[in-house]
Formats: structure tokens, sequence, C-alpha cells
């Protein structure tokens, strides 16, 4: 009768009118080996899957956040695929696959991909490359109900992740002291 119950972890969640972003998970450290962010991101993930059968729009995107590809704490989000990355550089989505990891490695500010060949002699650069602000993070978004190309979408270096038809790609970036 005397039961005393604790809050260990809780999600903050923003509902957007063609996303669900997961913002963070934070947890009491005691907590840690329960997974608490792998089962929000799972529950949230239903939670997408629903609203895009519920609205009838399988567009609806689950948004992860920012992934720093140099942040080992964000490397998680790379265990919900299918997935995708934004590249500012080509402003085309582009899977987050091992050749986007590869790239990353190698150059983590630069084009996710090779840029496409041009179709013209035309010697110009394109001037939308020589205008483009970097930044230290890419966003990405994810398809965690496992039948569309998620996306995550970037700015730079690293990213921020969404997910089509159902997915989270849960932060655990925060904990709860």
């Amino acid at each position: 009768a005397g039961e005393r119950k604790r809050l260990v972890g809780f999600a903050v969640l923003d509902l957007l009118p063609m996303c669900l972003y997961s913002s963070y998970f934070v947890w009491r450290p005691e907590a840690k080996k329960l997974t608490l962010g792998v089962l929000s991101a799972l529950e949230e993930i239903e939670i997408v899957r629903k609203l895009a059968m519920a609205e009838k729009n399988p567009n609806f995107l689950y948004y992860i956040g920012y992934y720093v590809h140099n942040n080992q704490q964000m490397r998680y989000k790379r265990q919900y695929a299918p997935a995708e990355l934004f590249c500012p550089f080509q402003r085309s989505w582009v899977p987050f696959d091992e050749a986007t990891i590869r790239t990353l490695d190698a150059n983590p500010h630069g084009p996710l991909r090779p840029p496409p060949q041009p179709h013209d002699s035309n010697p110009n650069p394109n001037p939308s490359h020589a205008s483009m602000v970097l930044s230290p993070c890419h966003p990405t978004r994810a398809d965690a109900a496992g039948g569309g190309a998620a996306r995550m979408e970037t700015e730079g270096g690293s990213g921020e992740a969404k997910t089509r038809q159902g997915g989270r790609l849960g932060s655990e970036d925060a904990k709860a002291a």
C-alpha cells in the first residue's frame, strides 16, 4: 500500500504537422542498463506509424535530431535504418550507409557523395556550392518502419535524423541526475 513510484526517464517530443521530432531522452544513471532510450525509440516509431496511417500520409517523418559524426555518443543513431542524410552541397538525400560513413570518416565537413558530372561544358562551378556555409552538424531522418527510405538531413559535417512512416531515432544524449 505504501509503494512509492519513481520516474526513471522521459522523452521530450514535438508533434509537428509532418513529423514527430524526438528532441532527447533523459534517464536516471542507475537505469542505464535498461536501455530506456531504445525502448522509447521503439514506442515513438510505433506512434509515427499510427499517425502516418491515421493521417493517410506515408511521408510522415520521424525526426531524431542532429548526427555529429565525430561525437561517439551519437553513433547509436546508426542502428535505426533505413535512414538518409541530406547533403547541403548537392541539396539531395543520401543513404546513411557504409559508403556515407566512409565519406564522413574521410571528411566530416564535406559533401556526402561525389558531385554529379555536369551535362554541359560550363567551366564555372555551381554558385550554390560557393555560397554554402558549413556547419558542424548534418541533420538526419530515418525510416524505422523498414518499408521505405528514411532520410537524415545534413548541414556540413554531421547530422539530424528523421524517419518516414514510423521511425524514431531517439536521443539518449542527455541524462538525468
